[in-house]
């Protein structure tokens, strides 16, 4: 199934994808998940946001992006995606969408260095 094709081009299709898993996004994080530029994100980002599929918020000198709650469809597109995501992004194929950390790590806690 090519998702791009019923949003329009592959960078909205995974923008999507993106703010479907993690609930809300920057520009920066589905640029290094996918390894899309920043600026071709951002203009899918505004080109949604037009739309009213997706709203943003200023926290000091970052954007964040997510579904727009007021979306009479936001719940039936939320399942359209994560079907998406279950059936063709598997973890193997996919690390760096999966890889993002969103807490921050515990006071003392020890990083584990790998050698991979």
């Amino acid at each position: 199934m090519e998702l791009g094709k019923l949003f329009g081009n592959e960078t909205a299709a995974k923008t999507l994808l993106f703010i479907a898993r993690y609930g809300e996004a920057t520009t920066g994080e589905v640029s290094e998940a996918f390894d899309i530029p920043k600026p071709m994100i951002y203009l899918q980002l505004r080109k949604l946001e037009d739309a009213g599929f997706v709203v943003s918020r200023l926290i000091s000198n970052i954007r964040l992006f997510s579904l727009n709650p007021r979306s009479g469809i936001k719940n039936e597109l939320v399942a359209l995606l994560e079907k998406y995501i279950e059936l063709n992004m598997p973890i193997e194929k996919n690390r760096a969408f999966y890889n993002l950390r969103r807490r921050p790590r515990k006071t003392n806690k020890e990083l584990k260095l790998t050698n991979e």
